[in-house]
């Protein structure tokens, strides 16, 4: 593409800024910095539940809802 392009197509899109140079596994969207996603990703489904659980309560003991509605 040429010169420019990609930012107006960012800009039309409503997209952030840089998006199409973000990995395609969609890594730039992990919000953890000292969490390893990879190590996260690669739990069992029982411990990835226990890492749910802990999480939604530690949100909630500070005041904070992140669980779906």
């Amino acid at each position: 593409m040429g010169e420019g392009v990609v930012e107006k197509l960012e800009v039309a899109c409503d997209l952030p800024d840089g998006w199409f140079d973000w990995p395609a596994d969609g890594s730039k969207d992990w919000p953890f910095g000292r969490i390893d996603e990879q190590k996260i990703r690669s739990l069992k489904p029982a411990e990835l539940s226990k890492v749910e659980d802990a999480l939604i309560e530690s949100a909630s003991s500070n005041g904070l809802d992140i669980e779906k509605t």
